[in-house]
This record gives structure tokens, C-alpha cells and sequence, in this order.
């Protein structure tokens, strides 16, 4: 199956940074088009966001989700925080909401190493 389009989730952190440098990575290697997402919520914290980004109101899930139905995505990677010390939220929330919801496969970027060591 061929990957046309890739959805891609930013939060403003070096997360979702690191999610988008995938993409396009693996966007520019199939020749696929990358639609980054910035889903804007009641805490927005204004962080800057790359142009051409779509932003849309509502929880990241849902807009995620939303878009990438919306645009027909063939895939759809966020970036995993793993801020939380529960080993049974290791993905996080957001991340875990797309694995199970989501039409198309996801990829989930892990924290990189050099950008947040432990």
C-alpha cells in the first residue's frame, strides 16, 4: 500500500519537533505529502508553530483524528512525551487514544535521548 498523505501532531514541544523531522523524513523517501497538525485547546500556551501548519480547535485526539480522515491520511505520527511515571501510560494519553482509534496506522516518535536525557 502506497503512502500518499502523513498527518503529523505538534504541541510546540521538541516532541512533537522530533515527529515532524520523521515525517518529513519518511515523507521525502516515498515522495508522500506531510500535513502538520496543531491542535489549539483551552490551556493553549501559544507556543510558535512552523508555517503551514493546520490548527484547529478541540483535544488533540479528536483533531488528529479529524484531519486526518478529513485529508485521507495514510498515516498519522505524534511524539511520545513520557512524562508520566506509570508504566501503563508509557505511551502517554494522546498516543494511546490514536493507537486504538484510528482507521490507519500510527507511528509514535519516542523521547530522543540527546534532546531529554533521563
Amino acid at each position: 500500500m502506497k503512502t500518499h498523505r502523513i498527518v503529523v501532531g505538534l504541541d510546540g514541544s521538541v516532541h512533537g519537533e522530533d515527529a515532524l523531522a520523521w515525517a518529513r523524513a519518511a515523507a521525502a523517501g516515498i515522495d508522500a505529502e506531510v500535513v502538520a497538525v496543531h491542535a489549539r485547546g483551552l490551556l493553549e500556551h501559544g507556543a510558535a508553530m512552523p508555517d503551514g501548519v493546520v490548527v484547529e480547535d478541540g483535544d488533540p485526539v479528536s483533531v488528529l483524528l479529524r484531519v486526518a480522515a478529513d485529508r485521507s491520511a495514510d498515516l498519522i505520527v505524534v511524539g511520545r512525551r513520557g512524562a508520566g511515571g506509570d508504566p501503563d501510560l508509557l505511551l502517554g494519553s494522546t498516543s494511546h487514544q490514536l493507537a486504538e482509534r484510528s482507521p490507519c496506522p500510527v507511528v509514535i516518535i519516542p523521547p530522543n535521548p540527546e534532546r531529554n536525557p533521563s
